[in-house]
């Protein structure tokens, strides 16, 4: 949980006003969205740099990171917005584009 979840908790617990409990809580909703992108991405780098990959797994990971980009809600929005550069090229590297994780002569 990130230092500014912790805090809003802390208001909320301190000094329980709808506005600071609706805060706390969107923070802790925010967080585990945060969480989970993260380890999507985690898994998609992972599985990147065991290599191997088939154009079918390949987009498989596309697809469950569009649908988690185009996600349910305006907490998918901004954990997006948060590691747009690293989903980009991590989206990049999937299609085709710059491989950061495996060097193979003749091949991109």
């Amino acid at each position: 949980m990130d230092e500014k979840t912790k805090q809003a908790i802390a208001e909320a617990k301190a000094d329980a006003t709808p506005e600071k409990v609706a805060q706390a809580e969107e923070r802790i909703v925010q967080n585990g969205v945060d969480n989970n992108l993260t380890s999507l991405l985690t898994q998609i780098e992972t599985q990147l740099q065991k290599g191997n990959l088939s154009q079918s797994d390949k987009e498989q990971l596309i697809t469950q990171l569009n649908e988690f980009i185009t996600g349910k809600s305006a907490f998918h929005a901004k954990a997006y917005f948060k590691k747009k550069p690293k989903i980009d090229a991590l989206l990049a590297e999937l299609r085709g584009g710059k491989n950061n994780h495996q060097t193979k002569s003749g091949m991109s």
